[in-house]
């Protein structure tokens, strides 16, 4: 670059063309430089996305890329430029580092946590996960945070710090999940009748498996009744819309067979 610089300013005898050509010529090393990044980023995204790799740890990985890639440009521009010598350049880097790394320690954990999250494989991007009670489907890992959108539409960034000590639930890892409802019937009902019923309710669903099967089995006696637990399985796509169909579905079956469920009477005031 420096000798093409020359070349091309040899008969500028004017000092100040001569520093506008300068300029010209760093202008135009910084924009190649950095539409050669976006280039070679965004090939490497194709690629990395061809691959079996954590979708998660694309934009993680092409964040890392993209920097390592602006702090060359930065050196070429200075060696090109004459502004500094390479040399002198990795080693103020070696000493500003090492300070801004005693006083971003915290941001260096989240980086760290952010290759591990790489590594782990713990979740992908579009899964609904738990992390430590904090819900939701993840947008974006990027160097410092992991992204959440929770069901009612907001956004919740956690460190990566936090996310690797964190426990994490992701409920969209298996292929299917299964449906649990907890249902309430009367001592007197008759109890065959009604696991017979709630399990012909379930196998009715048509988005509900048949193998495994739903059962419905006595899971516990309260003060109320007995607590009959409805178990059934699906393609976790389809959860929430089983779930809340067997929600209704399951006490219509009741109601329509004359099946008691029993409620907790609230105490009046001063009684």
């Amino acid at each position: 670059m420096d000798q093409l610089y020359q070349t091309l300013t040899k008969d500028i005898t004017s000092p100040l063309l001569q520093f506008g050509a300068w300029l010209v010529m760093l202008a135009a090393t910084v924009i190649l430089g950095i539409v050669l990044t976006k280039v070679l980023v965004a090939f490497v995204g194709r690629m990395l996305r061809r691959t079996s790799i954590n979708n998660a740890a694309i934009p993680f990985l092409c964040s890392i890329l993209r920097i390592f890639c602006y702090v060359l440009v930065g050196i070429s521009v200075a060696d090109a430029m004459n502004i500094v010598e390479p040399s002198s350049i990795v080693a103020a880097l070696g000493a500003v580092g090492l300070a801004v790394s005693l006083a971003v320690k915290d941001s260096l954990t989240n980086l760290a946590g952010g290759i591990q999250l790489v590594l782990t494989k713990s979740f992908q991007l579009g899964d609904y996960v738990d992390i430590d009670g904090i819900a939701g489907t993840v947008t974006q890992v990027d160097l410092l945070h992991t992204t959440l959108n929770t069901p009612d539409n907001k956004r919740i960034m956690i460190p990566n710090g936090q996310v690797t000590t964190a426990k994490i639930t992701n409920y969209s890892s298996e292929s299917s999940r299964r449906v649990d409802i907890s249902l309430t019937i009367s001592r007197d009902s008759d109890l065959n009748q009604a696991e017979q019923l709630l399990t012909a309710e379930m196998v009715r669903h048509p988005l509900v498996h048949k193998d495994p099967a739903p059962t419905a089995r006595v899971d516990r006696h309260d003060d109320l009744g007995m607590v009959v637990v409805c178990k059934a399985w699906t393609d976790t796509a389809d959860y929430w819309t089983v779930y809340y169909d067997l929600q209704e579905g399951l006490k219509t079956a009741l109601d329509q067979a004359g099946i008691q469920m029993p409620v907790r009477m609230l105490r009046q005031q001063g009684q």
